[in-house]
């Protein structure tokens, strides 16, 4: 139980910072949906 949970919690962290780097990249580039109306 805590190793499944661990796991997840792990896969969640991986899956946070993946779309932390994708919105840094996105926002870096200038496209980003949300923040479109600012540019």
């Amino acid at each position: 139980m805590f190793l499944l949970s661990s796991s997840r919690r792990n896969s969640l962290d991986i899956l946070s910072m993946i779309i932390n780097f994708i919105d840094t990249f996105l926002l870096d580039s200038g496209f980003s949906p949300s923040e479109a109306p600012i540019y």
